[in-house]
């Protein structure tokens, strides 16, 4: 009784890390009265301060993103609920300097393309696109060219051409961002899949976002200017003119990795 109370014990960190893991397990329920149950009792808050007090370990840090990330993969009402008053998409952002497994990164960005699918929490995504734009770029950079890599190359494409049916105002921040360019560098690695096969989920996503991005009546011209030069960026835009029609119908038949995880969203 003399003690503060805000002294953990001993046992403490071993029953919150437990907590924690258990928590994570039931969010993979999906079920919304209990995303709602969670929410009532502030556990997401809870879990949000515990992650930024370098109080738990990685294990369970992992399991907090995990929490966050399927708990979005729900409907508006209770998207809102947790995106209002913490930066829940910095975290869904954060699994690959934390590093976190590939298949947790690829859980949190089809997290962040459920988020981005609704229109008025484009903006939340948005807000945090330079972000955004280094984890895309370090999976681009990957030497190990492996089923994750494909995975996450799928979702941060249809992502980026999904924010680039935002309202015109954020083109430019997008153009600025180098988004075109991305765009194409995901149309020269859907060439040769994990099988050799066309990913055709990367080609469809990235002439749609370079569509979207060309044809913006506020950052048209300088998307126009990142598409023109140089020369052979153009080049391989038309390239995909000669495609061979029989190799779009057996990936489209066979399935992907790509199509495959999109699927899952």
């Amino acid at each position: 009784k003399n003690e503060p109370e805000s002294l953990l014990t001993p046992h403490d960190p071993f029953i919150v890390r437990s907590c924690i893991h258990s928590v994570a397990l039931l969010s993979l329920e999906h079920d919304l009265s209990t995303f709602q149950r969670f929410i009532n009792l502030t556990l997401p808050k809870l879990l949000f301060d515990l992650f930024y007090s370098e109080q738990i370990d990685k294990s369970s840090g992992e399991a907090v993103v995990l929490f966050f990330a399927n708990m979005l993969h729900s409907n508006k009402q209770i998207m809102a609920q947790l995106l209002k008053g913490a930066d829940v998409v910095q975290l869904l952002l954060s699994p690959r300097d934390m590093l976190f497994a590939p298949h947790t990164i690829a859980r949190c960005l089809s997290a962040l393309l459920c988020i981005a699918r609704i229109a008025d929490f484009k903006r939340t995504v948005i807000a945090q696109l330079d972000l955004l734009m280094s984890d895309l770029n370090a999976n681009l950079n990957s030497e190990l060219r492996n089923e994750s890599f494909y995975q996450i190359c799928a979702l941060h494409c249809t992502l980026l051409s999904e924010l680039a049916r935002a309202p015109y105002e954020h083109h430019e921040r997008m153009a600025k961002a180098g988004m075109v360019e991305a765009l194409l560098v995901f149309i020269t690695v859907a060439g040769k899949g994990l099988k050799d096969e066309v990913c055709i989920e990367l080609i469809m996503g990235a002439v749609f976002g370079i569509a979207a991005l060309v044809g913006s009546p506020t950052s048209g011209e300088h998307c126009m200017a990142s598409l023109l030069f140089p020369a052979t960026r153009m080049q391989l835009l038309l390239s995909l003119l000669r495609l061979p029609q029989a190799d779009i119908n057996a990936a489209f038949h066979s399935g992907t990795i790509g199509l495959r995880t999109l699927q899952r969203v």
